[in-house]
């Protein structure tokens, strides 16, 4: 629930005027860059972890994707 609401608060709050533009100019695969870099950089320490790699895997299930498409794809 923490790494959701992290990266909600990364994109929704912190760099939402970035995370439109990106979309805007460079659409979806920049935001999907965006998380795969901020996953693999969280991720190297974290995943060696076996308590970690089983929370992890139910990230997604926390995470709110319509609003997510709603800010910043405006859809």
């Amino acid at each position: 629930m923490d790494m959701a609401a992290f990266t909600e608060r990364l994109f929704l709050n912190d760099c939402l005027l970035e995370a439109r533009e990106a979309a805007r100019y460079e659409g979806e695969f920049a935001i999907v860059s965006a998380f795969k870099s901020l996953a693999s950089s969280a991720g190297r320490v974290l995943l060696n972890d076996e308590k970690v790699q089983e929370m992890f895997s139910q990230y997604v299930s926390f995470f709110d994707e319509e609003r997510f498409e709603r800010e910043i794809f405006g859809r």
